[in-house]
């Protein structure tokens, strides 16, 4: 979230802003949630390796 989105909704954050903004219909960039969620798959995925490799 940037700045001006938590301006436009009274400075509320995390869960509060994200209900409120599902709540008005907007909805988050399709493109933005696919990087978002690329870049999870590989944080977890280094995640899952390393803790493989300490039980070695």
């Amino acid at each position: 979230m940037t700045a001006e989105v938590r301006a436009r909704y009274g400075g509320l954050r995390s869960e509060q802003l994200q209900a409120r903004m599902l709540a008005d219909g907007e909805e988050p960039d399709i493109t933005d949630v696919e990087q978002f969620c690329e870049r999870a798959r590989e944080l977890f995925r280094a995640i899952t390796d390393s803790s493989i490799e300490d039980r070695s």
